[in-house]
């Protein structure tokens, strides 16, 4: 009989006689890592989808479940209603801030710890490989994108909800089978990675019950798996709705939509080579790995590199198939390992991103399980039990040490930009990001030196170019910003992109509209019409070229199409001012008003309110109100001349 080392029989006492011990300080790690990430904050994704989001803002489940995941942004063809959900509750509950729903974020990652080491024991496997897979899984850096970072939530659920399906389907009952069915159909509604579990599922059971007949014993719970699937599948590509033009995958972010299929296949088997190292020495780590991040493109098969990675995978693939044959836990974990990246690892179709660190967070379990069963597995000596220990024990404070000092990237945007830049000074993506954030935090002299430095390094990157537009139309540096926007529109015009090209047109437009060439703005628009018909930009952009031609009657019908209105923007005294000049004195009072709800009102906006109420002779509010224009803007000899005016009729 094999000797036992005592990390085994301390591992074996806790896990068998006082398991609340060993789910105590599981979650004690797993929260421990995370402790100096808080109060958190956005950033990335988290800006538009957590933070700005009116479905987050408001709890209405009837648009949750029918629109966009980026609704309002782009058409992306994501469909994560219950992600939104989540967010939605996080923010009723919690609050608006950060910390709420970076607060959820830890708790589910916790639990999602807690379900795993569960559900390895479900399996079976020794007690001991359990816990050090669930610690590993605990405090692995990989992991910073998904909890500190709120979008993260996403990953998060699929892991919990496939997890749960997974111990439901350890009981006896149909209605277990259908709680599964029920899980899995949930993680589908988080994000579309779920639907591997159609892989994991057959693969888990026939190496844990020993055989391929399992399959067609529960041919009731495949079924129906099946149908939750195609009802997903109608409902996000018929039930979503979307205003505007579906998204393209741009050459800049998702680079492997943009080349043969065999350079795609054989870049994508090296970039899985890249997160199975990262698993191993997650130093360093990446929020956006760029073109300039990764390693040259394999374009041909007959090159060392492409060689190496093939004859690599496929030994690697044939270990996982023999140790599969011969019930090696190690070898099945790997297995679902690389079945977890079915969807994400772009070889069998592009997706969205080439590389991200998040998309690791499903997979990352199965390699947290094999890693625990490689250092501990089955007929170990003493010896190399303890050594096992010793080194799963360094790997545990490797990842948590690094998991620590990562934390403290995300806990402000600028920072987390500047370190990626500084990793890389040649990602012309991390200088754009670092731009960004830099003007949203109002450091504009820093903005523009990393915006420059982005065109130094890519002159003709029109997602570049877009958003140094953006910068220059907050700089009130329109004739710079309409020379970008041109830029941006001949190279997405030179490579056929027509909605790119829309897009670039409401750029030009707005920059036009702001030196008051009222005529080229609406010459410029015009042909985005077909496409943009329905963007709420779009429509407000007419509507501003219209009022400031006097077209008023086109105004007003642009204006009607506009569903949604910019924190801050002036688009209810325009509007207020075309029904003015058209007489419909109390429309225009009307607009004004709520210009004042939301924007707390301007000098012209309190003018207008003047000249409207001395239209109707009701001096008192008129002088009220002209009196208000001259507190904001005291110098302005306008506004003091309609206020004698009324002062003397009245």
């Amino acid at each position: 009989m094999v000797k036992q080392g005592s990390f085994h029989a301390l591992s074996e006492y806790l896990d068998e006689k006082r398991w609340y011990y060993t789910s105590g300080l599981l979650l004690l790690l797993a929260i421990l890592v995370y402790a100096n990430s808080f109060p958190g904050t956005f950033v990335l994704d988290d800006i538009h989808i957590a933070k700005n989001n009116p479905l987050v803002k408001d709890v209405d489940l009837l648009p949750i479940f029918h629109t966009d995941y980026w609704h309002g942004m782009e058409n992306s063809g994501l469909f994560r209603p219950l992600t939104i959900l989540s967010l939605a509750l996080n923010r009723l509950i919690f609050g608006a801030d950060a910390w709420g729903f970076h607060l959820v974020n830890l708790l589910l990652h916790a639990g999602v710890t807690l379900l795993f080491w569960q559900t390895l024991r479900q399996w079976t496997i020794r007690p001991v490989v359990a816990f050090l897979a669930a610690a590993l899984f605990a405090v692995h850096p990989l992991h910073t994108e998904v909890v500190d970072v709120i979008v993260g939530r996403s990953e998060l659920l699929v892991a919990l909800f496939l997890l749960l399906a997974f111990l439901s389907l350890r009981k006896e009952g149909s209605r277990w089978q259908y709680l599964a069915v029920l899980f899995y159909f949930a993680a589908l509604l988080s994000k579309e990675n779920a639907i591997t579990f159609l892989l994991l599922l057959p693969v888990a059971e026939a190496f844990c019950a020993e055989r391929f007949t399992i399959w067609k014993e529960r041919w009731r719970l495949y079924a129906g798996l099946a149908t939750a699937t195609v009802v997903w599948l109608l409902w996000r590509t018929y039930g979503v709705t979307s205003d505007l033009p579906r998204s393209t995958l741009t050459e800049a972010a998702a680079p492997l939509a943009h080349v043969d299929t065999l350079t795609r296949v054989l870049s994508a088997l090296e970039h899985q080579w890249i997160y199975l190292k990262l698993h191993l020495w997650p130093i360093p780590l990446q929020s956006v790995y760029s073109i300039a991040d990764l390693p040259p493109f394999l374009s041909t098969f007959f090159s060392f590199t492409s060689l190496a990675v093939v004859t690599a995978t496929s030994i690697f693939l044939a270990l996982i198939v023999y140790g599969v044959k011969r019930k090696v836990w190690a070898a099945f974990f790997l297995l679902l390992y690389v079945l977890s990246f079915a969807i994400t690892a772009n070889l069998f179709f592009p997706i969205g991103v080439t590389m991200a660190e998040r998309l690791t967070y499903l997979p990352s379990l199965w390699f947290s399980a094999a890693l625990a069963a490689l250092l501990l597995g089955e007929g170990r000596t003493r010896l190399q039990n303890n050594l096992g220990a010793i080194v799963g024990c360094l790997f545990i404070l490797f990842f948590a040490t690094v998991c620590l000092a990562r934390n403290v990237d995300y806990g402000s945007e600028p920072q987390l930009w500047m370190e990626e830049v500084r990793q890389n000074p040649q990602d012309y993506l991390g200088w754009q990001n670092v731009g960004e954030v830099l003007t949203n935090h109002k450091r504009y002299v820093e903005a523009e030196a990393a915006y420059l430095q982005m065109l130094r390094l890519n002159p003709d990157y029109p997602g570049g170019l877009r958003s140094w537009t953006f910068f220059l139309l907050t700089q009130d540096r329109h004739a710079e910003a309409l020379e970008s926007a041109r830029r941006a529109h001949a190279i997405s015009e030179k490579k056929g992109e027509r909605v790119a090209v829309a897009f670039d047109s409401m750029d030009m437009a707005e920059s036009l509209l702001a030196l008051g060439r009222y005529a080229e703005a609406l010459a410029v628009l015009q042909p985005a019409g077909t496409i943009l018909s329905r963007v709420s930009r779009y429509n407000e952009l007419r509507a501003r070229v219209f009022n400031a031609l006097g077209r008023d009657e086109e105004a007003l019908a642009a204006f009607s199409k506009v569903q949604t209105i910019a924190p801050g923007s002036n688009l209810h005294y325009k509007l207020a001012l075309s029904l003015y000049r058209l007489n419909r004195l109390d429309e225009a009072h009307a607009q004004l008003k709520s210009d004042i709800e939301v924007r707390r009102g301007s000098a012209e906006v309190y003018n207008l309110i003047g000249v409207i109420e001395a239209r109707q002779e009701k001096w008192a509010a008129a002088l009220d109100a002209f009196g208000r224009a001259i507190e904001l803007e005291p110098d302005n000899s306008y506004y003091r001349e309609n206020y004698e005016r009324a002062k003397a009729a009245k």
